[in-house]
Formats: structure tokens, sequence, C-alpha cells
């Protein structure tokens, strides 16, 4: 039995179900991406951090005591889950580094950033390095009202602006839970003995493309009180889009680099990116999130 989901505008055949993916009714075309589960051998190559570039359009993920992903030609990855492997965990590593291997084999760059839906059109991405804020922003973003987009792994088509729907869940920490009033119970830990848990958008969630109007990307400063708001002239914004892609050190390896700087220079292009710098607590995050609304919606105007 084959079970059909879409992430990031590919449609995703897999032998195995997903709890935590939007499903999509078979229309009778091909999928895009084949999952299945299968032994995955091991084989000589050349390590990565937690990949080894086995040879052209192959490569492995390989996290201890959760799975060996083999990613093949930018269509196909083969899952071999680790005994008693936890489901978030895996989910968390398929569609994290996996996916974005994935996504770079077929010459798409995914940005590490979250979106929610803005006046129901567009969308405004929340882009940052690890720890900076971004779920938890865009779960505040959440409780005003806005639609979750993506969490952690943005595609757009940096010609024409146009963004595609991402995983349909947030990983959010322990102390965001308690920040949101919201339980632990029974979440999927993202990784084993990590304080940080998978949490589904409520309500459902909408597949639909829509139009990227912004990129903030956040900033945590413990010198300042309030959130500031500013829009990088060109030049920098290429810079700073440059290092926001998503497992960047993947895209060296398999010689993607250039496809980085094109995507970032056609993206600055058409997209306003900004500098948003906040305090480094969550006392005032419904004022980060009013300057990622103004963003969205001064590029709108």
């Amino acid at each position: 039995m084959s079970f059909l989901y879409r992430v990031s505008g590919l449609c995703i055949a897999s032998d195995r179900q997903f709890p935590l993916l939007a499903g999509v009714p078979d229309e009778g075309s091909a999928a895009d991406v084949t999952i299945r589960f299968a032994p995955v051998p091991e084989e000589e190559g050349r390590a990565c951090g937690h990949f080894r570039i086995l040879g052209p359009g192959r490569l492995d993920l390989v996290i201890p005591d959760v799975a060996r992903v083999r990613i093949a030609g930018g269509r196909e990855m083969t899952v071999d889950m680790a005994p008693g492997a936890a489901e978030g965990a895996l989910q968390t590593y398929l569609f994290g580094p996996a996916f974005a291997a994935l996504l770079y084999q077929r010459g798409q760059i995914p940005l590490h950033a979250g979106a929610v839906r803005l006046d129901g059109e567009g969308a405004v991405a929340v882009a940052g390095h690890s720890r900076a804020g971004k779920s938890t922003t865009t779960r505040a973003l959440m409780r005003a009202g806005h639609a979750l987009f993506c969490d952690d792994q943005l595609v757009v088509d940096a010609a024409t602006g146009l963004a595609q729907a991402g995983f349909p869940a947030l990983k959010l920490w322990g102390g965001a839970l308690a920040h949101f009033g919201e339980e632990i119970g029974a979440r999927a830990q993202v990784a084993q003995g990590v304080d940080k848990y998978h949490v589904a958008a409520p309500g459902g969630f909408d597949l639909s493309p829509a139009k990227l109007r912004a990129v903030c990307i956040l900033a945590p400063d413990a010198e300042i009180k309030a959130p500031s708001l500013s829009r990088l002239p060109v030049p920098e914004a290429v810079a700073a889009l440059s290092m926001l892609a998503h497992h960047a050190y993947v895209a060296d390896a398999i010689g993607r680099r250039g496809d980085l700087f094109r995507f970032s220079a056609a993206l600055a292009g058409r997209v306003p990116v900004y500098l948003l710098s906040r305090p480094n607590d969550l006392a005032g995050l419904d004022l980060v999130i009013d300057r990622v609304r103004e963003a969205g919606r001064t590029a709108a105007a």
C-alpha cells in the first residue's frame, strides 16, 4: 500500500504512513519522490557530518539508533530504521536533513526558516540559525491567528517568489510550550533525550503555495529591551540569505554552492529581507510578531 503526501511542493509516495504529514488523494500523477523502508547496506564514502557521500547523486544520512537513509538522485529515499527507533525522531531526521539533501540534489535551496500565511494570500518567513527562536515566533504568530505555512525548512522559487507549504508541524522546546500554556502530554519528542517536541498545526493544514512577501531574519540580542526591524540592502541580504540555507554543508559537499549563491541573489532581488533584532527572552514576543507582520504587510503595500 502506498501513502501519498505533499511536502514543499513535491508529491511523496511512501510505503509507510507518517502521522504528522498532510495526506493527499491519489490523482493518478506520478510521485516526485518515493520513500521505501528496506535494509540499506553500509558503503564506503566520504564523511560529511552525519552524511556519507557515496558518489554522484548518492549519499547516506546516518543517525545512530534512528535510521540510515539513502538519498538518491533527488527522487528516492530508502530508510533502514533502527529497531525501537521513535517515530518522532524518524520524522525529525527524514524531513529535516535527509529532505534538505534531496532538495539539493534536485537543485533547490531550502531556507532555514519557518513561515505563516498573512491575510490569506501571502506568506512571511521567520529565518535564522538554530536557537534563534524561529519556531517559537512562528507559534506566537499562529496564536495571533495566522496559519502555519512551514516549520524550519522553506522552499521558494527565487525567480517568482512563490513558496511551497512545508512540514505541517512545529518543533518546540518544553520551555516554549510552557510559555504558551500547552502541555507536553503525549507529544512526540524530536529526538531521544531532547526536551523538544513535535506540535501539529491545529485545524488542518493548507497545502496551497503562496507568494513570499518578506523574510525576517531573527537576531537575538541580550542587550536590547525591545525588538527592532530594519530592511537589509540587497548586497547584505544576499550575504545573509547565503548563510541561511538549511544544512548548507551538504550543498558544499555535493558541489551545489554555486546554486546557493544564485538562489540568494535572485531571492534578495525579488523579496525584501529584514533583520529583526529581538530581546533574548520571551517577554517581548508580542512585539516581535508585530514587527514580523509589519514586514509582511509593508512589502504587500
